[in-house]
């Protein structure tokens, strides 16, 4: 009995596509996402090997029954799907008790072409929530101000209400050089690039600064001095981002697309999935800072972007 093949036998599923994924377990779509779907399956599934575990088959049908009562779980619940599919995308580890497809199965091969829900078909424009600190350019004759300060306090040069702000909060520097950035002793922090700061730090027109974690603040561009004048593109799941991707397994930032001319670099900002790149028919990999190719596949989280849309999106294509 050693030999024989229940996944073959009783579920349709062929060796090559062995060891079967859970979505190959309930006989629904890779990345199907409708839980009634995912339910009725689980059910015929179910009932299929009932039908078929007598006898000396008994002992193979109950742990198949286990196997399948533990896909549906799984893949009803949000959050271990999420990180299931993670799994799955990047060849990662994955929940006890499940098995990831081999590189000639059937779900690996729709991996490799990227053909999985949750990827972004289109970049839609939505509305991003940042803070624009208005500073103007200095006129002849004006007196010199190279500090602004930002806080929820009235007296603050500017002024930003939301409890994630301290009343006297971060100020901005003017030098020669170009601007930087200094932390007052707020209760939240400043965080440059996802990183908090402890003293003055130059900032950039590509830099991500935020007033805690989520609060986003863009500084004009005529305070960076030799700055490019395109900025980056932030991906994530904040309403602070300009493309936005709704997914537990994408970070509040999670990267940022840097463009020039018509190339651009994709940079990951520390998120806690990673952001994966795929090139061609290979493997996708965990990449900190990379050029992009225009047929590239980008992987925030679970969540694919083709290269291309974020190109235009960036005005590099």
């Amino acid at each position: 009995m050693n030999d024989y093949d229940v996944y073959h036998q009783w579920l349709g599923i062929p060796p090559e596509d062995q060891p079967p994924t859970l979505y190959d377990l309930l006989g629904v779509a890779c990345f199907e996402r409708d839980l009634d779907v995912i339910r009725r399956a689980a059910g015929h599934q179910s009932m299929q090997v009932r039908r078929l575990a007598e006898g000396e088959f008994a002992e193979l049908g109950c742990r198949l029954l286990n196997e399948i009562a533990e896909a549906r779980l799984c893949l009803i619940n949000p959050a271990r799907r999420e990180a299931y599919d993670l799994a799955l995308i990047t060849g990662g580890t994955v929940p006890a008790g499940t098995v990831l497809p081999t590189a000639k199965s059937k779900s690996a091969k729709m991996l490799a072409k990227g053909s999985v829900k949750g990827t972004v078909e289109e970049i839609v424009p939505t509305s991003m929530e940042a803070i624009y600190i208005n500073i103007a350019p200095m006129l002849a004759g004006q007196p010199r101000q190279n500090r602004w300060v930002i806080g929820y306090d009235p007296k603050c040069d500017f002024r930003i209400d939301s409890p994630v702000v301290s009343s006297i909060h971060c100020e901005v520097i003017y030098t020669s050089e170009g601007a930087a950035i200094a932390d007052l002793n707020s209760t939240n922090g400043t965080y440059v690039n996802q990183k908090r700061i402890h003293s003055p730090h130059s900032v950039r027109r590509q830099d991500l600064i935020t007033l805690g974690r989520d609060k986003r603040i863009l500084l004009p561009g005529h305070l960076m001095a030799g700055e490019d004048s395109h900025g980056a593109i932030f991906v994530g799941k904040g309403a602070g981002n300009e493309i936005q991707l709704e997914s537990p397994t994408v970070s509040l930032f999670h990267a940022r697309i840097i463009p020039s001319g018509t190339a651009a670099t994709v940079e990951d900002l520390h998120s806690k999935n990673g952001t994966f790149l795929q090139r061609g028919d290979g493997k996708p990999i965990r990449i900190q800072r990379c050029r992009l190719h225009v047929d590239d596949t980008l992987y925030f989280g679970s969540v694919s972007v083709q290269a291309h849309r974020l190109l235009t999106a960036c005005g590099a294509a």
